[in-house]
């Protein structure tokens, strides 16, 4: 098992996906800000990136596109992550197509701190994943 699935396994269903997305999918924190459920397609098993919320210096998020050209793109999930997907729809994400995949307690910002400091426990105890989650 990788650093990453024991931290997605100890970081509790809430947060999970975020992991797996991140370690798997490479996606940044910024693309996960942003993603609408119509940019998942669990018939293909694919996530297409086609906006971004960096965070700004004054703590506020910018939606907007991604960091380059590059940056939209349409990502192949491997297939051990699509029942993650589909339950986080299920129990976590906003109605509608244009509902965002994470929200929760503090938004996106209170996720990615509650992950950074299951991950800095995780570390603590020998198991590291605390480089998973990026800061955007």
């Amino acid at each position: 098992m990788t650093r990453s699935s024991r931290l997605a396994e100890a970081i509790g269903i809430r947060w999970r996906l975020m992991v797996l997305l991140g370690a798997f999918a490479f996606m940044r924190p910024e693309e996960l800000a942003e993603l609408r459920r119509a940019n998942i397609d669990l018939d293909t098993g694919s996530v297409r990136v086609r906006r971004a919320a960096p965070k700004l210096n004054t703590g506020r998020r910018a939606i907007g596109d991604p960091k380059s050209r590059a940056g939209k793109r349409e990502i192949m999930l491997p297939g051990f992550v699509l029942l993650d997907v589909r339950r986080h729809l299920d129990w976590y994400a906003q109605p509608g197509p244009e509902g965002l995949v994470f929200v929760g307690a503090g938004g996106l910002d209170g996720m990615v701190r509650a992950v950074r400091e299951r991950a800095a426990e995780q570390a603590a105890q020998g198991s590291s994943g605390a480089q998973v989650v990026r800061d955007s």
